[in-house]
């Protein structure tokens, strides 16, 4: 197996009351907060992000770099990216099937639940609590060094929480709110698709953009399209899930 991106966000839902009989449907409109920590040698560094979902449509919104990540499903197998630079109102899009770093941008599954459907089948199931729409699996995996414990919630395709451990490195994710409001999520949506935008491939012809220049300076433009993260929504080198 080849190596598992070590940036899986975890995420966890308030329980409210859900009907028993059926809770199909419940994970397409969405949104979830999360604390994230990595700990190194005893010094742990938090933040936080937010996992946005509606039909055809995710994004993580990172807050310490004002940075959120957005994918469209167009059909299935294709996927457009877009990057949004929230504290300038701009747009970075790449085009379905674009190829960075090597790779397509292909894994709706990935984005869509933070982990991917190929990560989820090579985990051991240990414990499963609650039935329909309550249920959570409590899963594991050790692999490439690296130990994942994992609590999952098949209903609403969410992780309730995920701790890695790597060497001297742990990371771990919580969620701490969510929302299943249609109108503010629409309005997320909606208010980054107002934002002036720039199509990747054109980038290298403006040398009269400020906001550009800067970008591609600090290196947050030609990584926009893998959605590999650290916590803090800086772009993961060299780290890719197959």
């Amino acid at each position: 197996m080849k190596s598992l991106l070590f940036f899986i966000c975890a995420l966890a839902i308030l329980a409210s009351p859900v009907q028993a009989q059926s809770c199909a449907g419940a994970d397409i409109w969405l949104s979830a907060r999360y604390e994230t920590r990595i700990t190194v040698n005893e010094q742990t560094r938090t933040s936080h992000m937010q996992l946005w979902r509606k039909p055809n449509n995710v994004a993580h919104q990172f807050e310490a770099t004002d940075i959120t990540q957005a994918w469209q499903s167009a059909r299935p197998g294709i996927i457009k990216p877009t990057r949004y630079f929230d504290a300038h109102q701009r747009a970075i899009e790449y085009q379905p099937g674009e190829w960075l770093h090597g790779q397509q941008d292909n894994n709706w599954s990935q984005h869509y639940q933070l982990i991917s459907n190929e990560l989820l089948q090579a985990m051991n199931l240990q414990t499963s609590t609650g039935k329909g729409c309550t249920e959570e699996q409590q899963l594991h995996l050790r692999a490439d060094n690296t130990h994942y414990e994992l609590t999952w919630i098949p209903a609403l395709k969410l992780v309730k929480s995920l701790t890695i451990t790597r060497g001297d490195h742990t990371y771990y994710w919580g969620l701490q709110q969510v929302n299943q409001n249609r109108q503010k999520i629409n309005h997320f949506f909606a208010t980054r698709e107002q934002y002036q935008s720039t199509d990747y491939a054109d980038i290298g012809d403006d040398h009269t953009d400020p906001f550009l220049t800067r970008m591609v300076h600090q290196g947050f433009l030609e990584a926009g399209a893998s959605g590999f993260y650290q916590a803090d929504g800086k772009p993961l080198s060299g780290e890719h899930q197959h």
